[in-house]
């Protein structure tokens, strides 16, 4: 993931040190591909992967964004057979004009990515979501990072999946 995910102390939220979070803030999905293979060389039991929204901001556009995250599951479900693979949608966010609307459109696409993978997908978005931005109350201050409140949101959008 990027930082949406490094910034969440994901341990601490399920009280379990066997949670590892293996994110880089500022990542982009070609940049994950890159780091995949080390992630998965210890073959994990279950990976949540949630990326693509800096791709978006940096002028990525939403076909390759998704395509970059469709090859990664390939890689995995080949190197990591028996890894279960959960892939969430894009957080929202208002960050930039017209980012919002491109994380819909990259939503869908990771919408038919688990089907097509037959994987998981977590709807983040909606339970974070604002009028066209990430909501106010969840919102950090600077449009596009999630506050504690926003992290006990996602923490309890996920815990059915990760215990």
């Amino acid at each position: 993931g990027d930082s949406h995910t490094q910034n969440f102390e994901i341990h601490e939220y399920f009280n379990n040190t066997n949670l590892k979070n293996r994110v880089i803030r500022s990542d982009r999905t070609d940049q994950l591909i890159d780091r995949v293979e080390a992630i998965i060389a210890c073959h994990p039991k279950k990976m949540f992967i949630q990326i693509g929204v800096n791709d978006l901001i940096q002028g990525g556009s939403v076909k390759t964004t998704a395509q970059n995250i469709d090859r990664m599951i390939s890689i995995i479900q080949v190197r990591s057979p028996n890894t279960e693979i959960y892939l969430e949608k894009v957080i929202p966010s208002g960050f930039k004009p017209g980012l919002f609307q491109k994380i819909i459109d990259l939503n869908e696409e990771i919408g038919t990515i688990g089907q097509d993978k037959s994987i998981a997908v977590i709807d983040v978005f909606t339970p974070l979501s604002g009028a066209a931005c990430l909501s106010p109350k969840y919102d950090c201050g600077d449009g596009l990072h999630l506050n504690g409140a926003g992290y006990t949101t996602l923490a309890n959008t996920l815990k059915e999946y990760i215990e």
